[in-house]
């Protein structure tokens, strides 16, 4: 066993003591480890920060496409209502012009007919 001298005590009362925990910070592999673990944390933060604010941005685009693709359905169902009318019309008019014809038809039968006699009676 170690002996105390007179002179190893005093030392021991002048001195200051400091306490300390025993994990020294300038340990250079827990620093490394400390500050790529805070980048990582930071980065993913950053990640999830700019997916917040780029989901407003896109869910407005994709509203204001909603908006232009409707406006687009809307006059396609106005140009589909117009020709369908149109369509109609053009085959009421059909409709008369095969009157007419068939009408002309007859007439001209008659004629020929009517030409027909005469020309027999001479």
């Amino acid at each position: 066993m170690a002996r105390f001298s007179a002179g190893s005590t005093q030392r021991l009362t002048r001195e200051s003591i400091q306490l300390s925990s025993g994990w020294r910070l300038r340990d250079p592999a827990i620093v490394l480890a400390v500050v790529v673990f805070l980048l990582i944390v930071g980065a993913a933060g950053l990640d999830l920060l700019r997916g917040q604010w780029a989901a407003p941005a896109a869910l407005a685009a994709l509203e204001d496409e909603n908006a232009a693709v409707r406006g687009e359905l809307e006059a396609a169902r106005v140009e589909l209502q117009v020709e369908r009318a149109t369509h109609a019309e053009l085959q009421r008019h059909v409709v008369e012009l095969q009157e007419q014809v068939g009408e002309l038809n007859q007439q001209l039968e008659f004629l020929g007919s009517r030409t027909a006699q005469a020309a027999g009676k001479r």
